[in-house]
């Protein structure tokens, strides 16, 4: 018992140096350069991975457990993990050089600790992530073991284990890929940008700017909710953790105004998941899109803004309509922050988000501009002292980063599995062949295909680990058919994202459900509802270049207007509300049909929706249904 005592006072001290030391390697090879990249990789995994078992030995120990004895199986598998994860760094980086001049070679040790590897990655992932990704890995590693058994087409040829073990553990094909690459290069540095700015108090700023700007309209307290987590994302890498940071202010507030509780949940949930659509960070899955599509961030910046915003429009409508429908109110002016105070209080720290932006678009690659982004905010903190960043504050924020980084190399090391295990097997060719082969060739049914395995593989998974597997199991099937490479990703990517508010696993809506004390399932349902621009969009940049800025100015912004008239058309339909008029059941099939025209590209179909909507108009006008409530 003294023992377990002792442990529990030193497991925090242990943490938090491991956390500190391995942000402050991160923080300085951003700025004076990387090592050789895989040796990079292998310090990132390898620190991180055990940061994550100790972190589990450090929550088991706080909880009690029904069983004594799994308890201690658990924390003792834990504490094996932690262990070989450091081993192994070590092992992998003094023998680096060898396997480099041998090209590969494994001899019988490289082979044992290549299945430490392997196992503690497995491990670790299952721990901190639960079945979700572990589970597809697994039957990826299994099937490139065994998979020389299966007879006919799903075989194929047999593999050695050492050459398995040695390709997946090792080789930039594997665990030590493109994904992990991007955790340790890009996605570190930023979830230390965002863990600073949320201890200066910048995550609160921007509830606060947003309901002093939106809260007095109609719907008020919704609509700073989609505000907040719009301007929240941008520093937040879940959606889950973002409904829960905005919204507990802004669901208490939508409720004391009228919104019942289910819809105030979902209108935070459908709001918080589009955090990690929204430019310049998107979740930290930009730098990975980047690193698997060789694609510039910058050009993923521009082609992801306007369907983002697009996003949010539609759901700003939806809300716009629940709320004149109902007669809902905005909130008293005298309750609202005050601006002026606001702004003087934590307003400066906008200024590196901002200079973020200038240097991206400047041509700064995001592990410098990153980087002068950070320092900044460190400097500009001090120019308030309630927003300071002394010596306390940056131990938090290191300490959260680190807390936080575990979850993406998990992420990004069990998808090196699965990718490491398709490319040994060519399994992926054979997925994508099977989508073609259900949607007989045709690109809008591979895309419904595609969406439907999207939303069910990327269910209770964060969006970075979502669309590590979906890029490497659906993308190659789109891209068959004539899809750019981009565009398929980005396809694949919205649809991962948006699983977290399409039930039955709606996770961001459940969170959602537990601040408003609303029924879980009913809320996840109201969610799907009024995050239906997010299953729409991917369908309208995959087919009109346009809405990802490509082509000349004066098609783009025909694109862009005739998008955002289609979306606000569906928000009127779905709630059956027009700015004051109330819509009957037919002319809201009406007006989602013009909808779905005004959305797809082309002069045709704009012309056959705003058709559509002036009969819907003229009908509700000549049967004097104006201004009625319903």
């Amino acid at each position: 018992m003294a023992l377990k005592e002792k442990l529990k006072g030193v497991l925090p001290i242990i943490i938090k140096v491991l956390s500190i030391g391995i942000c402050l390697y991160h923080l300085l090879t951003s700025g004076f350069g990387v090592p050789t990249a895989l040796k990079h990789r292998i310090i990132h995994l390898g620190c991180f991975a055990c940061i994550g078992m100790l972190l589990n030995i450090q929550k088991s120990m706080q909880e009690p457990r029904k069983s004594r004895l799994h308890g201690y199986l658990l924390n003792s598998l834990d504490l094996f993990f932690s262990i070989a994860a450091i081993c192994s760094m070590i092992y992998s980086l003094i023998t680096y050089d060898r396997r480099i001049a041998e090209a590969g070679i494994m001899n019988g040790v490289d082979v044992i600790f290549g299945a430490l590897i392997i196992a503690t990655v497995f491990w670790i992932t299952y721990r901190r992530m639960g079945w979700s990704i572990t589970s597809v890995a697994l039957v990826a590693f299994v099937y490139a073991i065994f998979g020389h058994l299966i007879p006919g087409a799903w075989g194929h040829r047999n593999l050695s284990m050492s050459r398995i073990i040695g390709l997946i553990a090792f080789n930039t094909d594997g665990i030590l890929g493109a994904p992990l690459g991007a955790s340790a290069t890009y996605v570190i540095l930023f979830i230390m940008l965002a863990s600073f700015l949320e201890v200066t108090g910048a995550g609160q700023f921007f509830i606060n700017m947003a309901t002093a700007v939106t809260g007095r309209f109609r719907g008020g307290p919704a609509k700073s909710a989609v505000v907040a987590s719009s301007l929240f994302g941008t520093i937040s890498g879940s959606a889950i953790a973002n409904t829960v940071g905005t919204g507990t202010f802004t669901i208490p507030l939508m409720k004391k105004t009228g919104f019942e509780p289910e819809f105030a949940a979902a209108v935070e949930a459908v709001a918080s998941t589009g955090g990690q659509l929204m430019p310049p960070v998107m979740g930290t899955t930009a730098f990975i899109i980047a690193e698997v599509t060789g694609t510039p961030y910058i050009q993923i910046v521009k082609a992801a803004i306007l369907p983002a915003i697009l996003y949010y429009t539609a759901l700003f409508f939806v809300i716009d309509a629940y709320s004149g429908r109902r007669n809902l109110k905005g909130v008293p002016k005298e309750e609202l922050p005050n601006v002026k105070k606001e702004l003087i209080y934590c307003g400066h720290m906008v200024l590196p988000l901002v200079l973020l932006l200038v240097f991206l678009f400047m041509g700064y690659t995001p592990l410098r501009a990153g980087f002068i982004c950070l320092v900044s905010t460190i400097l500009i903190s001090f120019l308030r002292k309630n927003t300071r960043i002394g010596f306390e504050k940056s131990k938090e924020a290191f300490y959260s980063a680190a807390r936080q980084c575990v979850e993406v190399v998990c992420a990004t090391s069990c998808a090196g599995i699965i990718i490491g295990s398709l490319y040994l097997t060519g399994l992926g060719s054979k997925l994508a062949a099977i989508i073609l082969a259900l949607a007989g060739g045709k690109l809008i049914t591979t895309l419904l295909f595609t969406a439907i395995a999207c939303i069910i593989l990327g269910m209770g998974m964060p969006c970075v680990a979502s669309y590590l597997i979906l890029s490497v199991m659906i993308v190659p099937a789109i891209v068959q058919l004539g899809v750019p490479v981009l565009p398929a990703h980005l396809f694949i990517f919205y649809f991962g994202v948006t699983s977290a508010i399409t039930p039955p696993v709606a996770m961001a809506a459940y969170a959602g459900a537990g601040i408003a004390g609303s029924n879980p399932t009913k809320t996840g349902y109201i969610a799907f509802r009024l995050g239906i621009a997010g299953f729409i969009i991917p369908f309208m940049f995959i087919y009109s270049s346009e809405l990802m800025l490509k082509g000349s100015l004066g098609a783009v912004i025909l694109a862009a207007a005739t998008a955002v008239f289609g979306v606000f058309i569906s928000a009127c339909s779905l709630q059956g509300w027009m700015l004051n008029w109330k819509v009957p059941t037919f002319q809201r099939i009406v007006l989602f049909i013009a909808a779905l025209c005004l959305i797809k590209p082309g002069i045709i179909t704009d012309l056959i929706g705003v058709f559509l909507f002036a009969v819907v108009v003229l009908s509700i006008r000549g049967k004097g249904r104006a201004f009625t409530q319903s």
